[in-house]
């Protein structure tokens, strides 16, 4: 697998206006702290791939994606996500979907003023959300630490199932999971705080944690990350062309009739839980 620029164990790493093109990945960076500005990506399948680093990124805009280039049933082919996605906006169609070009694993992330190829209309200009990496990650951290709390899983899980199902928005459930936890309170005021596009990623990020830990006999953290990050990687909302129509949740970037959340599946390896249990330029 070509990759441009690889750092390892390196601190206050810059890169200001360099071009990378024609790579598998763009920068790979491990263990490490780094900030990039006004970065850019023509037909590079993976630009960033950050596992146990503190990274600052600006102003990074994506050309030619060979994912979404290869079309809506073909656009997992050679990606693989390594932790939560960042949400995503396009305001050419409205569709809210996952990054796939911000590979983060056990990071810190700060990013602004970043660019993602829409999976619906192909526009290039969509926006990432700034920031809501931590709020995804932080959900996973608040289920896990309540392995000893079977009856407050059990509520949770009831609460997934619901949103998870359609029953329930994403919006009334960032409040039960508030009411129902106190840390998820504190996390879901954060995300609220951040508007609708918050709300929807911390209520599913939550829903999938809460699922995937309740339905297996045993999961890590890193497990549970993993997971989240495969099913989050498939949901993309279309906005409807007319405004008294409802919006529609598709899979993979196939519109469908169905307005629910696509169920996730879980590999399920024990019983279980009891409710009571190319080239570089600058």
């Amino acid at each position: 697998m070509a990759t441009g620029i690889e750092i390892k164990n390196t601190r206050h790493a810059v890169f200001e206006n360099v071009k990378i093109s024609g790579f598998d990945v763009g920068i790979s960076v491990e263990n490490s702290s780094f900030s990039t500005k006004n970065m850019s990506f023509e037909n590079v399948r993976q630009p960033f791939s950050i596992s146990g680093s503190k990274a600052n990124v600006v102003g990074t805009r994506i050309r030619n994606d060979p994912k979404v280039n290869n079309g809506a049933n073909k656009s997992h082919v050679g990606w693989q996500p390594t932790g939560p996605s960042l949400p995503a906006k396009c305001d050419n169609c409205g569709s809210i979907f996952p990054s796939r070009n911000y590979g983060i694993r056990s990071s810190s992330f700060y990013g602004f003023d970043n660019e993602e190829t829409c999976p619906v209309c192909h526009n290039e200009h969509a926006k990432v959300d700034d920031g809501l990496f931590e709020i995804t990650e932080d959900a996973i951290r608040i289920i896990t630490s309540l392995k000893d709390q079977p009856e407050t899983l059990s509520r949770l899980a009831s609460i997934s199932t619901g949103i998870l199902s359609g029953a329930v928005s994403p919006a009334d459930g960032v409040i039960q999971f508030g009411d129902v936890s106190p840390k998820l309170k504190v996390l879901a005021d954060k995300a609220a705080s951040r508007g609708l596009n918050a709300g929807f990623w911390l209520s599913l990020a939550a829903s999938l944690a809460m699922l995937a830990y309740s339905q297996m006999s045993s999961i890590s953290e890193d497990d549970l990350r993993t997971i989240v990050a495969n099913e989050m990687s498939k949901v993309v909302i279309s906005t409807p062309s007319k405004p008294e129509d409802k919006p529609a949740v598709s899979n993979g970037g196939i519109p469908t009739d169905d307005q629910t959340i696509p169920k996730p599946t879980f590999k399920d390896s024990g019983p279980k839980r009891s409710p009571k249990g190319g080239r570089l330029k600058k």
